[in-house]
């Protein structure tokens, strides 16, 4: 009996100089908290807390294997043991808790600052300069970890809201880019949308349906937005070929119809005046009225219903309109009008410079001349034969030329 309690004992007094041995580091810790050495250490380094809680934790861990105290050391030291050991926590854990609580905070400024970076729904995707904010929040979390990591489950719960906050950050910018790409893909499926109207007009397709589809692809394309990179110099040079295609068979359907027009006027000019002859039926074919504009077409009929729809102009009115339009489309001229033609192409430069073209009595316009000439009956060969010089000349000149109509 006296040997067993002899080994009890000595085992207790082991466990207590274990336990001795694991307070003496800790209460040789450094703190700030500890009195200035006299003299004071300017250089002193500062305690690496990181260093401090890890041997804090294994002080415990330690001490918790050492066994209850009360059935583990002798019964005298008891009290004393557990004062110290409180004694040594304490001076330790006391700071640390208070650098742990400083470090939770500015941990909390971290997550605030990460949440800022989010926009609200339906506002603009975080830019660059939002995710180069949140790389350096990271990185500056991680330095504040590796200084001094926190409690497990602090350190968990705080890291777990930063790491939701820097995912949402995320997740806009991609949900942005995808809708961005969305937009972009829908921007190119648009233009080439208008792009094949363009090159599947129908060949037969009449002038008046080549100007719609011109006038809407092209209002479309203004209003087409932003393309993904790189489509936008391909597609833009499709655009630009196949537009100029459309438009070169306008120009040669429209130059087709004006040439048409100018067939009927010679040929309504050639009954009228075999009309005004007596040798041939009154007024133009029916083809051939369909195919005129409605001015011609009407100058015309005021002509073959006589003086009382158009009152006849005297011969040098006629001469004058004649030497208009010739001069107009640049006809050529016999030596006896040549100079009749410069004074005309003088008094009408004299006019524009000094302004006074208004207040003259000048001549009509050249499709208002051209109308004057269509109503009048009765003209001379001479004065025919240059007409119908001057609707050869037309024909050959652009659609719509001196201002002609051709609707």
């Amino acid at each position: 009996m006296a040997a067993q309690h002899a080994a009890l004992e000595a085992t207790r007094r082991e466990n207590l100089a274990a336990r001795e041995a694991l307070l003496a580091p800790l209460e040789a810790l450094a703190l700030p908290s500890d009195s200035p050495p006299d003299p004071p250490l300017a250089d002193a380094p500062a305690p690496d807390w990181k260093q401090v809680a890890h041997e804090v934790g294994a002080f415990q861990a330690a001490w918790r294997k050492l066994g209850p105290v009360e059935h583990t050391v002798p019964a005298a030291t008891r009290q004393g043991l557990l004062q110290r050991m409180q004694a040594a926590v304490d001076r330790v854990a006391m700071p640390l808790r208070t650098l742990q609580q400083a470090a939770a905070a500015e941990r909390e400024q971290l997550i605030a600052r990460a949440q800022a970076l989010s926009t609200p729904t339906g506002e603009h995707r975080p830019g660059p300069e939002s995710v180069r904010s949140l790389r350096e929040l990271q990185a500056e979390w991680q330095e504040h970890a590796r200084r001094l990591p926190l409690p497990r489950a602090v350190e968990s719960e705080l890291w777990g809201r930063f790491r939701a906050a820097s995912d949402a950050v995320f997740a806009q910018r991609e949900a942005a880019a995808s809708a961005r790409d969305a937009t972009l893909a829908g921007n190119l499926a648009a233009c080439e949308a208008l792009l094949g109207r363009l090159q599947t007009l129908p060949p037969e397709a009449p002038p008046a349906d080549i100007e719609r589809t011109l006038a809407e692809v092209d209002r479309g394309w203004r209003q087409s937005g932003e393309l993904p990179r790189g489509a936008g110099e391909a597609i833009e040079a499709r655009f630009r070929t196949a537009r100029a295609e459309a438009l070169r068979r306008l120009a040669v359907a429209e130059r087709q119809r004006w040439q048409v027009q100018c067939d009927a006027l010679a040929a309504a000019l050639a009954r009228c005046e075999s009309l005004e002859s007596g040798a041939g039926d009154a007024g133009p074919a029916g083809e051939v009225q369909d195919a005129l504009p409605a001015a011609w077409a009407q100058a015309l009929a005021q002509r073959g219903a006589g003086p009382t729809m158009a009152a006849p102009l005297p011969s040098p009115a006629v001469d004058e309109l004649l030497l208009q339009l010739e001069t107009a489309l640049d006809l050529p001229v016999t030596p006896e009008r040549l100079d009749e033609r410069r004074r005309h192409k003088l008094r009408a430069l004299k006019d524009a410079l000094e302004g006074r073209a208004a207040a003259r009595q000048v001549a009509p316009a050249p499709a208002a001349g051209l109308l004057e000439l269509l109503r009048q009956g009765g003209l001379g060969a001479e004065q025919r034969d240059r007409l119908h010089a001057i609707v050869a000349a037309l024909r050959r000149a652009p659609p719509g030329a001196l201002g002609a109509p051709m609707a």
